[in-house]
């Protein structure tokens, strides 16, 4: 296999728990662009990548949340309500 074109980098990024680590995570790639640590591509690679990430988790949270919504709906199904 031939070698890759791209270079291997080296920064630290703080872990991704869920969406609201988005923005520091941004934060650090600027941090390390600005620092020489890594290209203003390479940041522009890794930023899409976060992007998709981010992407990935928006569509879990809205399913999780849907699932809710439904799971509660038929829930609602099974009760009676009986008036006076």
């Amino acid at each position: 296999m031939p070698p890759g074109k791209d270079r291997l980098v080296h920064f630290d990024l703080p872990p991704i728990r869920g969406l609201d680590d988005v923005p520091l995570v941004m934060v650090s790639i600027m941090a390390a662009i600005s620092e020489g640590k890594i290209t203003p591509q390479e940041g522009e690679v890794i930023s899409r990548i976060l992007a998709e990430h981010a992407k990935v988790m928006t569509t879990q949270d809205v399913e999780r949340r849907l699932q809710k919504l439904e799971q509660g709906s038929a829930n609602e199904d099974d009760v009676t309500i009986v008036g006076n």
